[in-house]
């Protein structure tokens, strides 16, 4: 479990690593395509675009399972310890619910747009929208493993879990 774990990391880590690598060379040569060859790409804007749109998305379960995102544990880290495990459980399920509604609401979207072309590029706005349902899952499975250590090993325990994690 723990190989099949470590790997579906990995794999969610380059996908993100490979979309900035094509962002950023793309964003490069348009930029001095533009100011020193007077020529742009035309389907570069959209492209970078919709790079760092999936870029950010996945980057965001990235960022959950690190426990990287912006948060006020002042207040919490001052509570005894079984409050502020209600509170981190509690913050987990509504992030939970909120990925449901971001899952489906996604996949409404893909099937309203998805065949709809892009302005530049002119592919299936689905390859665009895909990633609304695919980085929903991806959070919700980090989520859940949250969860699941949450309630299994307690905060303090899985701050410790959580550092050897991210060595």
């Amino acid at each position: 479990m723990k190989k099949i774990e470590h790997l579906f990391d990995r794999s969610v880590e380059w996908m993100v690593v490979l979309l900035f690598v094509a962002f950023s060379v793309i964003m490069f040569v348009n930029v001095v395509g533009r100011y020193v060859f007077n020529f742009s790409f035309v389907w570069s804007d959209e492209f970078i675009r919709y790079t760092f749109i999936w870029m950010i998305l996945l980057g965001s379960g990235v960022a959950i399972k690190r426990k990287a995102h912006l948060g006020f544990d002042l207040i919490i880290s001052k509570l005894p310890l079984k409050l502020q495990t209600f509170f981190v459980l509690l913050n987990d399920v509504l992030i939970s619910i909120f990925l449901i509604l971001f899952f489906f609401n996604g996949i409404n979207l893909l099937k309203s747009a998805g065949m709809t072309p892009s302005p530049s590029m002119n592919i299936p706005m689905a390859f665009v929208y895909i990633v609304l349902p695919l980085s929903s899952i991806i959070m919700f499975i980090y989520i859940i493993s949250s969860i699941w250590r949450t309630i299994r090993y307690g905060i303090e325990e899985q701050r410790g879990i959580e550092d050897t994690d991210n060595v």
